[in-house]
């Protein structure tokens, strides 16, 4: 620890502030990447299921009926 502190005693107040700079500038391209990854990641269309779109009850798009677990609430008619 006492080498980066002689290191760093011996810097002229112009290189300290450079490398301060070059290290702000580092974080905000490092925030604006992820940033930009997130935003271009939420525009994609999701994946497709190919086992969906394989199955032998899949519809003429790949889209599976849906089967009576999986089909909303719907008594029907009384009995």
């Amino acid at each position: 620890m006492r080498d980066f502190e002689v290191l760093a005693s011996g810097m002229s107040g112009s290189a300290l502030a450079l490398l301060v700079v070059a290290g702000l500038l580092v974080g905000a391209l490092l925030v604006g990447a992820f940033v930009y990854g997130s935003r271009r990641k939420d525009k994609e269309p999701p994946p497709v299921d190919i086992r969906a779109a394989l199955s032998p009850d899949a519809g003429p798009r790949g889209t599976r009926e849906p089967t009576r677990s999986q089909a909303p609430d719907n008594p029907g008619p009384p009995y």
